[in-house]
């Protein structure tokens, strides 16, 4: 597929902007939202990426971010719109002053190329990032999710259930990655 040529031509390149941030972090958590509608009429209409809920993603990784400084926190957005709007000032200033809270620009393909781990709303690129062996937290605070597929391994119910996840995963890489094995082969319908 595609994608996966993308990822794998690019791996070079992402190994360059692992290495350099890896110099000051243990571990790369890229933060995945949705796409912040574009104005307040679509934002009213939206039910699950208004800017209400995409704002308390970026609220947990501050918290999160105090509870594991030895990771970097890469938040990637569909769009960096939402940093100009009003709504955001507030915690956008938070995650400027915070060093391990990065927003990025990046190719999305580096981002999956450089992250240890990702954590938070389901976008295709999470399914990517189990394809290629990387552990994740999705947010299911909002019982959006095919609990058959995705199991109780990954979807988290609250923050605290997040931030327990995430803390397995940081201690039991290993351990993490067998309990995706089955989610992974159910998606991409890999035969067992």
């Amino acid at each position: 597929n595609y994608k996966k040529n993308q990822i794998y031509n690019l791996k070079n390149e992402s190994l360059k902007i692992k290495k350099r941030f890896k110099k000051n972090y243990k571990n790369i958590c890229t933060v995945w939202d949705y796409p912040v509608p574009l104005n307040w009429y679509d934002n009213g209409r939206e039910k699950l990426s208004n800017y209400r809920r995409i704002n308390n993603l970026f609220i947990e990784t501050l918290k999160l971010s105090q509870i594991f400084p030895d990771v970097l926190f890469l938040i990637k957005s569909k769009n960096l719109k939402w940093t100009k709007f009003s709504y955001f000032k507030e915690t956008y200033f938070k995650i400027k002053q915070t060093k391990n809270i990065i927003i990025s620009d990046m190719s999305y393909v580096h981002a999956i190329n450089i992250s240890d781990l990702a954590y938070g709303n389901y976008t295709s690129t999470m399914d990517q990032m189990i394809f290629l062996n990387k552990p994740i937290v999705l947010r299911n605070y909002y019982n959006n999710f095919n609990k058959e597929l995705y199991d109780k391994n990954i979807l988290s119910k609250n923050f605290n259930d997040s931030c327990n996840k995430i803390l397995y995963i940081l201690n039991n890489r290993s351990k993490a990655l067998k309990k995706q094995v089955k989610i992974k082969k159910a998606i991409f319908d890999i035969k067992i």
